[in-house]
């Protein structure tokens, strides 16, 4: 049957392997067909002729075309935040003591209530 398939040209051939569908590549009957179709539509070499003719006339077509060069582009500026002076030391940071900044520290609250629990449960049970 994929045989008849194949002689007849413009047929899809589709197989199953393994739950997916697969195409087999056109046969060589499809190729023939696919290049006489091809061939009708072109036009004959006289007819392109003319029309080449034409629109040359009408000013469509330009004889010399030269390829447009593409422009390099060229250095880059420098980033204008890496120009700027550096910074001095503010004089409030002199004034603290050592010139060393002064933080405000933040103290989280710690598992000091692990051992509050434990003498809590220690107890209960003893009592219990």
């Amino acid at each position: 049957m994929r045989q008849h398939a194949r002689n007849q040209g413009g047929v899809p051939i589709f197989n199953l392997k393994s739950r997916v569908p697969h195409l087999e590549p056109p046969s060589d009957k499809c190729k023939e067909i696919a290049n006489k179709q091809t061939a009708k539509r072109a036009l004959p070499d006289h007819s392109k002729k003319q029309l080449a003719g034409i629109k040359r006339a009408r000013g469509d077509i330009e004889e010399e075309i030269e390829p447009t060069k593409k422009k390099r582009k060229g250095p880059k500026e420098p980033n204008p935040l890496s120009c700027l002076k550096k910074k001095k030391k503010s004089e409030t940071l002199a004034q603290n003591g050592n010139g060393k900044k002064s933080r405000k520290r933040r103290r989280g609250k710690g598992n000091d209530n692990s051992e509050d629990l434990m003498k809590l449960i220690k107890k209960v049970t003893s009592e219990g």
